[in-house]
């Protein structure tokens, strides 16, 4: 992750893994297009559920990544992230390690809050 000599993408500190560069944006899109390809030409139902493991967790990266990247102030990304994060992956820790955590939607919930009203001053300021 931290191929960028201007950035320091610190492992503990989650906004550096999501401060992504038009380059790095671009291959999440590709990312993203390349498991619907595998998905569409999955053939056995082995396949299909190691594609739709992989989606599930990817698409925890893909909401914070969208938040983090665009301004969507409106929070409508927001409120699917906290949805997901409830009805999907809460409980699961072959997901997030944490899942488990009797705390685990509530500080998942401060962490997109705070990423949005990070976004919004960011977008007051210009």
């Amino acid at each position: 992750m931290n191929n960028d000599p201007k950035r320091n993408r610190r492992i503990g500190v989650y906004t550096t893994q999501l401060n992504l560069n038009d380059k790095e944006l671009r291959l999440v899109k590709l990312a993203r297009e390349l498991i619907d390809k595998a998905a569409k030409t999955a053939k056995t139902d082995e396949e299909k559920k190691r594609i739709a493991f992989f989606l599930k967790g990817f698409k925890i990266f893909e909401y914070f990544s969208d938040i983090y990247n665009y301004n969507d102030l409106n929070g409508s990304k927001a409120a699917e992230l906290k949805s997901y994060l409830k009805d999907t992956i809460a409980g699961d820790r072959t997901m997030l390690n944490v899942a488990n955590n009797a705390n685990f939607i509530n500080e998942m919930n401060l962490i997109v809050d705070n990423i949005v009203k990070s976004k919004k001053k960011i977008v007051l300021k210009k």
